[in-house]
């Protein structure tokens, strides 16, 4: 039997919840929470006796990022297809809003910090003035996401979705020709993911499981197929950095992860993630689309805690265990965000405090 792809305009409703694209999700900010802990330890002194720590944060940066913007684009299609102006205005309420609400958030904890964090600023009114130009920490990707899908409402409806994928991945193999914009860099970075996404839609995804149904080879082979393409090139950036990667800081080996020759890694890394979400059920599924289901009220509250837990841990121990802190700022990253979730929908909803 011929399975025929089904356009992302019908795949699922905006609305309608799709588990494996929940438990995706999950398993996308578990990454991001490592990521951002292990990030602040590298920089911190406490992560001086733990060399492995780069090497760990550089395999999750070679992939869990194009993942991420992937996932975001999976579900833009029916959502411009239903209504452009509509689109547009909910942008407003669960990107831009959250963009500006938390970075002014996060700067002041982190000018109010002084010498505490690792990249203590003296400056505070500038940073905030230039947010409409210029991204703190880690909201650089609700910058970026937001352009991208601005960038769809207004050439999809003119190239189509492949049209969209064809120039997004044009423009990847573009950028390190020019010099860019920081925010107009990052999004040409990233583009080729998130338009892919689009292009495929959950119509898409569901299409290629049902032609793979009944071969469990593609999940099994998944997961060692993603480990040795991510071996592959971090090795290979090691390789090439020998002499300075256990000296360089988080922004600088996240740079070289999301270099062009790494693309490949990175598409096949990040499909090994889809794979492994289609497959997943029972209680660890399950756990997985609840992280998914709460993506951003993880994402905009997660560096708070896992940055104050790292500074009052380091303080009071006199010998900090790299790994000891590492699982503790983790865990405090996925539950503290979860628990202030909870306890704030009691009062108001979600998206007045910016949680999607």
């Amino acid at each position: 039997m011929v399975h025929r792809a089904v356009p992302a305009a019908r795949a699922a409703p905006a609305s309608q919840r799709v588990l494996w694209l929940d438990v995706a999700k999950g398993l996308g900010i578990i990454l991001v929470v490592i990521g951002h802990a292990l990030g602040g330890l590298i920089d911190s002194p406490a992560g001086r006796g733990f060399p492995q720590g780069r090497e760990i944060f550089l395999a999750i940066y070679v992939f869990h990022m194009p993942l991420f913007f992937f996932l975001s684009g999976l579900l833009v299609r029916p959502r411009i297809d239903s209504g452009r102006t509509a689109f547009f205005l909910n942008l407003l309420a669960t990107v831009v809003y959250p963009y500006f609400l938390w970075s002014i958030i996060q700067y002041s904890a982190i000018y109010a910090a002084g010498s505490l964090v690792n990249r203590p600023v003296a400056v505070f009114w500038a940073p905030i003035l230039h947010l409409p130009w210029a991204s703190i920490s880690q909201f650089w990707y609700l910058y970026v996401l937001f352009l991208l899908h601005i960038a769809a409402l207004l050439i999809v409806p003119r190239l189509g979705a492949r049209g969209f994928f064809l120039l997004a991945l044009a423009g990847k193999f573009l950028v390190p020709l020019f010099v860019l914009p920081v925010m107009l860099r990052l999004s040409l970075v990233h583009g080729a993911f998130y338009a892919l996404g689009l292009w495929m839609g959950v119509g898409g995804i569901e299409a290629v499981r049902a032609r793979l149904a009944g071969r469990e080879w593609w999940t099994v082979l998944a997961l060692p197929i993603a480990a040795g393409a991510i071996i592959l090139a971090s090795r290979a950036i090691i390789a090439a950095h020998a002499a300075d990667f256990a000296h360089l800081g988080s922004w600088e080996i996240t740079a070289f992860a999301w270099r062009l020759p790494i693309l490949p890694a990175a598409f096949v890394a990040a499909a090994s993630c889809i794979v492994v979400a289609l497959a997943l059920r029972g209680p660890l599924a399950e756990i997985l689309a609840y992280l998914g289901r709460r993506t951003m009220v993880i994402f905009v509250l997660h560096v708070l805690f896992i940055a104050g837990l790292r500074i009052m841990l380091t303080r009071l121990l006199h010998h900090p265990n790299p790994v000891l802190i590492l699982t503790l700022c983790v865990l405090a990253g996925l539950i503290l965000p979860l628990a202030v979730h909870s306890v704030a929908r009691r009062f108001t909803k979600s998206r007045v405090l910016g949680f999607g």
